[in-house]
């Protein structure tokens, strides 16, 4: 695969050895910029099936490449950041050249097994191996206008540059058994443990307004290492009754150095637990129910927006009253909590679906979803002078019309038209300050027509048209014709 073409992105504005009065201009201008991109993957693989009695196994092979290339450049000369508030018309932006590039190359190898040693036991396993390496290069220059140490709005000028080399080793291994006592009674056991590390090594080197220049020789190394064991029962005592309960324990280690030395800023050692218990309920062909009840706890948290505790429930109804006439309602509840930043997240959504078949040349859909997401905690930005330390709230309501219809004139030909329509409203925003985002609006509809072709094969022409309104941040607003031609063939 590979991808080229025209972006939109924003960035704000940071560089090696910058002062401490910068991050109060930095948090608050983010700026759009124009991001022309070029990548590529290549991936060569070979493998290898192998059964014998209850057993089988598979072996792939190969090598893998990625390259990317990305160049930033602002969208007009002089550019005001895309935060609403007053003070950024003052701190416009003059020209600002970025550039970046990489270039990973990795062996593969994967392995799995399943087999059964004895009849009422299934053994299963595999072992996967990654290991990416490849130069990564990094060239920016920009100058414009920010405050200085005492407040007043200065011009300023800032080159960057670095150099490095990065390998990443990755490992996952993993391991389940399943066990049936029973008809009705079985139990799963799965493991799996998973190890990546970066190793970057590089030069940093940067210039402020030509006297203040700033370099770096820093050798990161970041390793994540997760323990996942999980244990669950699947019971079925009644016809059409299925109830699985079980429990997760993960354990995930983050550990960072800097040269060599640990980073205690960002190393820690989190351990989770997460009991959970699924059913599904299906009496008759009418009527089916299925859910779940889970709860989260973790014993640290990585970020100020990590829960603590975590409780959430699902489910599924679906109700079959004729044969070609079906209605599904969906029901989700999720409560977060962090008690330490007064973080507190709750979300509520529901979701219905109509379906009906008049024969298999004539069908038609529609539903509509509804959602509600609210959270709010305390909030610290320490970049700056003073640090931002104030009360963030973010409430959304998503409501989402959708809708198709497919003909088949004929055997071999279809035609299709689906689209839905997404209302968001609601804003996030900081306790004195106005609000970051708000209302948007998000339709798209697709149209399709294809033809099967005797061996050879199905031709598809697909003809999207969507808009993207935002009412706050307009820079944000895009529309899009998409046209997609698709060959395809099973075997």
């Amino acid at each position: 695969p590979s991808d080229e073409g025209s972006l939109l992105t924003t960035r704000s504005l940071d560089f090696l050895g910058s002062p401490a009065f910068w991050g109060t201009f930095a948090r608050a201008n983010p700026y759009s910029l124009f991001a022309p991109l070029t990548d590529d993957t290549n991936r060569f693989t070979g493998g290898v099936d192998y059964a014998w009695k209850t057993w089988s196994f598979h072996y792939s092979v190969g090598y893998q490449t990625f390259t990317e290339n990305m160049s930033l450049s602002n969208v007009s000369s002089p550019e005001l950041s895309i935060n609403p508030i007053l003070s950024s018309t003052l701190e416009p932006l003059s020209n600002l050249s970025w550039s970046q590039f990489r270039r990973l190359t990795t062996p593969i190898s994967e392995f799995s097994f399943v087999g059964k040693p004895l009849p009422k036991l299934e053994w299963r396993g595999g072992y996967i191996y990654y290991r990416y390496q490849g130069p990564a290069t990094f060239d920016q220059a920009f100058n414009g206008i920010a405050p200085n140490a005492g407040g007043v709005q200065t011009p300023y000028t800032v080159t960057q540059s670095a150099r490095a080399t990065v390998i990443e080793p990755n490992n996952i291994v993993s391991q389940g058994l399943t066990y049936h006592f029973l008809d009705w009674w079985g139990a799963d056991v799965d493991y799996r443990y998973s190890r990546f590390t970066t190793n970057a090594v590089g030069s940093f080197q940067s210039l402020f307004n030509g006297v203040t220049p700033s370099t770096a020789a820093t050798d990161m190394i970041w390793r994540d290492g997760v323990s996942d064991l999980t244990v669950s029962m699947d019971f079925t005592p009644l016809r059409g009754l299925m109830i699985r309960p079980g429990i997760e324990l993960m354990r995930a280690d983050v550990e960072s150095l800097a040269n060599g030395v640990i980073v205690p800023a960002t190393t820690l050692r989190t351990n989770t637990v997460r009991p959970v218990i699924s059913f599904g309920y299906e009496p008759s062909k009418v009527f089916s129910i299925r859910g779940d009840f889970h709860s989260t706890t973790n014993g640290a948290s990585y970020t100020a927006t990590t829960p603590h505790t975590q409780q959430g429930t699902r489910f599924v109804v679906r109700f079959h009253p004729i044969e070609k006439l079906s209605v599904e309602d969906e029901v989700n509840v999720l409560n977060n909590k962090l008690i330490g930043v007064d973080f507190h997240n709750t979300i509520r959504s529901n979701a219905i679906t109509v379906s009906y078949a008049l024969n298999e040349r004539f069908s038609v859909y529609g539903g509509f979803s509804y959602d509600s997401y609210y959270a709010q905690g305390d909030i610290v930005y320490a970049r700056g002078t003073p640090p931002l330390n104030d009360f963030l709230r973010d409430q959304e309501m998503n409501r989402v019309w959708q809708g198709g219809i497919e003909i088949k004139p004929t055997k071999r030909s279809g035609l299709r038209l689906t689209g839905n329509f997404d209302r968001s409203s609601g804003v996030g925003r900081i306790s004195g300050e106005p609000p970051a985002y708000g209302p948007v609006t998000w339709p798209l509809v697709t149209g399709t027509g294809y033809y099967d072709f005797p061996i050879a094969g199905r031709l598809s022409v697909d003809l999207q048209r969507t808009y993207y309104s935002e009412q706050i941040v307009t820079v944000n607003n895009f529309s899009a014709n998409i046209l997609t031609i698709r060959w395809t063939r099973s075997f």
